[in-house]
């Protein structure tokens, strides 16, 4: 009889043993998995960022542009013209933020490669843009108005400030521009 209960318990410890390694088990491929499809996305999105021609030139017409006001921004990026090369280029990259954005917002592609790989893009629209952002919201009706971007800015800043070893990523791209560090 205490043969028998022994083997019993011996059975039922190996059966839980045995639960327990395949739940481990199935918890470590499906976090392997969410990493590498991350991995996945956000190589998408790094091919895009900088081996698209259209996209770097895009990057470069937003770069060299400046403005203060929001009438200096309407001239330089007419909403009624369709066909403006800066306007374009504007609606091109801030599409692309504000999808980023969503994959951010929505856990589908961890802040973290974003900060490390796209923190100087964010960084320089952003703040191209910050001085006339809710002048434009407000005339526009468009109360959105890259809306993306400044969440990802926001992320970004927020990350940073969580992870000071990769603050210099975010600096040495201000410092570039001439923007000072809040």
């Amino acid at each position: 009889m205490v043969e028998q209960l022994t083997l019993q318990t011996i059975l039922m410890f190996a059966q839980t043993v045995g639960v327990l390694v395949a739940v481990t088990y199935y918890l470590t491929t499906m976090r392997n998995q969410n990493r590498a499809r991350q991995a996945q996305v956000y190589n998408n999105i790094w091919n895009r960022s900088t081996g698209d021609s259209e996209f770097l030139r895009d990057r470069f017409i937003l770069s060299s542009l400046n403005w203060n006001t929001y009438q200096e921004f309407t001239a330089l990026f007419p909403w009624s013209d369709r066909e403006s090369e800066n306007t374009m280029a504007l609606f091109r990259v801030g599409s692309f933020l504000e999808g980023l954005s969503v994959l951010v917002r929505e856990n589908l592609i961890d802040i973290r490669l974003v900060a490390m790989g796209n923190s100087g893009l964010v960084t320089d629209l952003w703040y191209k843009l910050r001085p006339v952002i809710e002048e434009v919201r407000e005339v526009s009706s468009m109360p959105a108005f890259f809306a993306g971007t400044e969440y990802l800015y926001n992320e970004i800043s927020q990350y940073m400030k969580e992870h000071p070893e990769l603050e210099i990523y975010r600096y040495e791209a201000e410092q570039q521009r001439g923007y000072m560090p809040e």
